[in-house]
Order: structure tokens, then C-alpha cells, then sequence
């Protein structure tokens, strides 16, 4: 198939699979349709480990960059005042600060740094009227429910 020692090239076809993959289809039979392939090819080109070895780098790379775009997302959901991406946030990047207990306090300390930054004029221009911590508690109570 793939002569040993050549540079590894992805067919057009093996791209189309790559796509398909990073695109989330549910199982290998919908990701060979999508890329107008059958299963049977698959399995000769997972037999070159140079193909392996292409394809998570290439699915890696197309997912990347959108899951950076979420992260960036729900970053600013978090510091508008948004409880549950702020939860979300919180849980990705401190998950000390996640747990039940301080959830509360957490949210609080979220909602207070995003007024300190409305207030002295951050790019975060769309950020809610003040949130106090009742609110803050309701919402995060209400959320986990």
C-alpha cells in the first residue's frame, strides 16, 4: 500500500476521514460515509502506523482550534455574570474551588472580580448590573438542581 521509507502523503481520502473524525460522527461506519469510503480501506491504512500516527495528529489539530474558541467563550460567559459558565470555568481550571462547599463562594468571588473589571472600564463592556451573593447563591443552587 504505502511503500516503506516514503514520505507519508494523505490522500484526499484520508482527509476526508480526518474531517469526518474531528467533526464528532458517532461511529466508524458514519465517519467512512461521511468520507466516502469503506471500512475495508480503513482497515488496510490503520495497518501503517505512519497513517496512526497522521490522523490523531491531524484530528488534534482540526479540534484545537475550536475548542480554544469554546474555552474563550465560556470564559466570557463566566465573567458576565453567567453561573453556569462560570461553574464550568471554575471546574476546568480550579477544581479545588468546584467543590460543593466553597461553590457558593466561588461564584461570589467570580461575580465580584467582573464588577471591578466593569467598573474600571474593561473591554467586557455587556457585563449585568451588580450581582450580590444571595443572587449568586440562588443561582448556583438552582443550577445544580
Amino acid at each position: 500500500m504505502f511503500e516503506a521509507g516514503t514520505a507519508f502523503r494523505p490522500t484526499a481520502a484520508m482527509r476526508r476521514y480526518a474531517e469526518a473524525c474531528a467533526s464528532g460522527e458517532a461511529d466508524e461506519a458514519a465517519r467512512c460515509r461521511a468520507a466516502g469510503i469503506q471500512e475495508t480501506l480503513l482497515l488496510r491504512w490503520r495497518r501503517d502506523a505512519r497513517f496512526v500516527e497522521w490522523l490523531r495528529d491531524e484530528v488534534h489539530r482540526r479540534i484545537a482550534g475550536e475548542v480554544w474558541e469554546i474555552w474563550i467563550a465560556l470564559h466570557r460567559l463566566a465573567r458576565s455574570g453567567n453561573v453556569q459558565a462560570a461553574k464550568m470555568v471554575l471546574e476546568r481550571f480550579d477544581p479545588e474551588a468546584a467543590r460543593p462547599a466553597d461553590t457558593p463562594a466561588a461564584f461570589w468571588e467570580l461575580a465580584r472580580l467582573a464588577q471591578e473589571a466593569r467598573l474600571q472600564g474593561s473591554p467586557d463592556r455587556g457585563m449585568p448590573s451588580p450581582v450580590d451573593e444571595a443572587t449568586v447563591a440562588a443561582e448556583s443552587v438552582g443550577a445544580s438542581a
